[in-house]
């Protein structure tokens, strides 16, 4: 087996094993890519643009600069890959907010120090935090005090948070 092949065996984004030729030839597997949508946006776009989407998915998810991955990503909105760039931004994010007309719901890994229940409140059913969005600037503030450095994706895409500073 050669190195290319060791390479592409795995998706970029999840590494779980890739089983189809398509797969490993775009490096990434059918639930990181978007599924059927990947393939009507490749099926569409130019050949160049094709090679360049790899290349971005390559590179997004193999670079150590979060910041770099996530303008990585967002660029593949740009070259005519929507769908694609928002399944890889859903599966690399930590933080998920969506926005519900005048309500944020949000998804993170539980940290008890971040102390949610003080801004909103824990939604069962749905199994994520809801805030009034009149929160949205101490919500912010929290995210970059309990999960500095690690991406986020919300109502306008994906998202770098930094530090407090």
């Amino acid at each position: 087996m050669t190195g290319h092949e060791m390479w592409t065996s795995n998706c970029r984004v999840c590494g779980l094993p890739l089983k189809d030729a398509l797969s490993q030839e775009l490096q990434i597997g059918p639930i990181c890519r978007g599924g059927k949508d990947y393939t009507k946006e490749a099926r569409n776009a130019p050949a160049h643009h094709r090679e360049r989407a790899n290349k971005l998915i390559a590179e997004a998810c193999t670079t150590c600069d979060l910041e770099r991955a996530v303008m990585l990503i967002q660029e593949l909105h740009l070259i005519g890959f929507p769908h694609t760039q928002r399944a890889i931004s859903k599966r690399i994010a930590h933080v998920r907010i969506e926005e519900h007309g005048d309500v944020l719901v949000m998804r993170a890994p539980y940290k008890p120090e971040a102390a949610w229940g003080m801004l909103g409140r824990w939604d069962r059913r749905q199994r994520a935090w809801e805030f009034p969005v009149e929160k949205r600037p101490q919500i912010w503030q929290n995210l970059k005090k309990h999960f500095k450095n690690r991406l986020g994706v919300g109502p306008k895409g994906l998202f770098y948070i930094g530090s407090e500073s």
